[in-house]
């Protein structure tokens, strides 16, 4: 899903979003080649997109909700 229909599909279920969060960069030839150090940068690249424009590269969607 992605975070527009996951966020009307919990409040069209009654719940409120108290938190969101975004994470789970994964580049195939830097995960499958890199070791360590690709895995460095793909925390150092998720760190720098989570917020921002491209953050749609993003995959992993948590949120926090609450149904009253």
């Amino acid at each position: 899903l992605t975070a527009a229909e996951a966020a009307r599909q919990l409040e069209g279920g009654g719940f409120t979003i108290r938190e969101r969060f975004k994470s789970g960069m994964y580049l195939p030839a830097v995960a499958e080649f890199g070791g360590g150090s690709g895995l460095r940068l793909q925390q150092w690249l998720e760190e720098r997109l989570r917020g921002r424009q491209p953050d749609w590269m993003l995959w992993t969607q948590y949120y926090v909700a609450t149904r009253e």
